[in-house]
């Protein structure tokens, strides 16, 4: 693909992700995501690797870990609540992502988040 097609094909996957929030299904599957943005699975594939330089689940987990930090910053809801809210199938899955993006357990965040307030 040339780098211009994969610009568009990144900035459709932004928008699905940012505007219509697609990450909150817990069954997303490349396949819903090709079809929601009218491109190919292996042209989504390639641009996610090529150009944005990441995987499918790296790619969505992103956006559900963002969510979720709302989430733990703003309400006082159970963390797996939360995981399951922001498109988690699993409490242990959501824990391992958000440690591995944001360095801390969600727990971990939002009492470093409460103390911040103080």
């Amino acid at each position: 693909l040339s780098s211009e097609k994969m610009q568009l094909i990144a900035s459709k996957l932004e928008r699905a992700m940012e505007a219509d929030k697609l990450f909150l299904q817990d069954n997303l599957s490349l396949n819903k995501l090709s079809e929601s943005i009218s491109e190919t699975e292996n042209h989504i594939s390639e641009t996610l690797s090529q150009f944005l330089h990441t995987k499918f689940f790296q790619f969505v987990n992103g956006f559900r870990i963002e969510e979720a930090k709302r989430a733990l910053q703003n309400s006082d809801k159970l963390i797996t609540s939360i995981a399951y809210d922001v498109g988690f199938n699993s409490k242990s899955t959501f824990n391992t992502a958000f440690k591995k993006i944001v360095g801390y357990s969600p727990s971990a965040y939002r009492n470093l988040q409460l103390d911040n307030k103080q």
